[in-house]
């Protein structure tokens, strides 16, 4: 009865936190809403899924025409946009799916790069903290990669508060990007095109959070867990028959702009309180075209991944051969590569020393 109780007690105190924290989660969306639906540029709107469903069925509406109206309705009490009809159900689908991810899109004027408004889908539900670990790290994706490693090694790196809101900042940074979403949108600029916007909002986020919630130490533990990605799910994804998804493990290598922007964020002739918005963007740019991947690189590592690392070593040291103006840093930056994936081999005791 003792354990009954005590279980009984336990789960009360978790609700009470989840219940508090969504409230908090709430409350951020809010704000943000408040200060970047009239953005100096054009409308950014965070929707509230779970919030507007709700409502939607409190209003019996059923009908997809009824659904369309009521997000015209919504956006336009919000921001002032009138959205097409075929825009309006793009919103539907994400706000009817059974299965959601946080995301961010755009839409634009016509086939110009000029946005009409920006939209967020937030990650709105607490999930546990380890359940963001197995998801981040590609655990949740290749558990059998992972074998004889211990997961749980990587509990204590974040709070489920820290996953939250680098997920809703991240995917504002997204609607915040004045370059890269842009060209991938109008350009079809492929998977390093969306390499170089993933390595933009991953930074401008972990910037937005340092200077707003004082989080000045996510940067390298993140780093960790894309890195683990890329090793441990990036081989299954390039192995896989959909296209869309060979790739992902080479976007989502995030870490060499991630230590750069950690290692900016704590010197000290850097001062992120001194930054405006506008200048935060500016130098997230700045370190995502220094240090994100070129497409060049950035293929090298899909190849790596894809048929392992002796072949695509040694086919890349013929490329340097053959033509060493062009794959000499190509080359040089995939051995590097190589080297990180092979540090992470003890990725346990990284993980101990944060």
């Amino acid at each position: 009865m003792k354990t009954l109780t005590t279980l009984i007690a336990t789960l009360f105190i978790l609700n009470i936190f989840q219940t508090t924290f969504a409230a908090e989660v709430h409350e951020e969306i809010t704000a943000l809403n408040e200060e970047f639906n009239h953005y100096s540029k054009y409308p950014i709107l965070i929707f509230e899924r779970e919030k507007l469903k709700k409502e939607i069925i409190e209003k019996a509406i059923q009908s997809e025409k009824e659904r369309l109206d009521y997000i015209d309705q919504y956006v336009q009490s919000r921001v002032q946009v009138k959205l097409s009809k075929g825009q309006l159900s793009t919103l539907d689908d994400y706000l009817m799916t059974e299965t959601p991810s946080p995301l961010a899109f755009p839409f634009t004027k016509g086939w110009s790069m000029e946005y009409e408004m920006c939209v967020v889908f937030p990650r709105e539900e607490t999930p546990s903290a380890m359940e963001e670990v197995k998801r981040l790290s590609g655990y949740s994706f290749a558990p059998e990669n992972y074998e004889g490693k211990d997961i749980n090694a990587l509990k204590d790196l974040f709070t489920a508060e820290e996953f939250l809101l680098y997920s809703l900042y991240h995917e504002l940074s997204h609607c915040l990007d004045p370059k890269y979403i842009p060209r991938a949108q109008v350009s079809n600029g492929g998977a390093h095109q969306f390499h170089m916007a993933e390595s933009f909002a991953e930074v401008n986020a972990l910037f937005m959070l340092a200077k707003r919630k004082d989080m000045f130490r996510l940067g390298n533990k993140r780093a960790l867990l894309r890195s683990l990605y890329t090793k441990y799910a990036g081989p299954k994804l390039a192995k896989m028959s959909n296209p869309d998804a060979i790739a992902q493990g080479a976007v989502y290598y995030l870490a060499p702009v991630l230590y750069k922007a950690q290692e900016r964020l704590l010197s000290y002739t850097f001062s992120i309180q001194d930054l405006s918005l506008s200048e935060m963007i500016d130098i997230s740019k700045e370190l995502t075209e220094n240090h994100a991947y070129s497409s060049r690189t950035f293929h090298a590592v899909i190849q790596y991944l894809s048929v392992g690392e002796k072949e695509a070593l040694a086919q890349y040291e013929k490329y340097l051969n053959d033509m060493p103006e062009l794959f000499i840093p190509t080359y040089m930056s995939l051995q590097l590569f190589h080297t990180q994936m092979k540090m992470l081999d003890q990725w346990e005791k990284l993980a101990s020393k944060f």
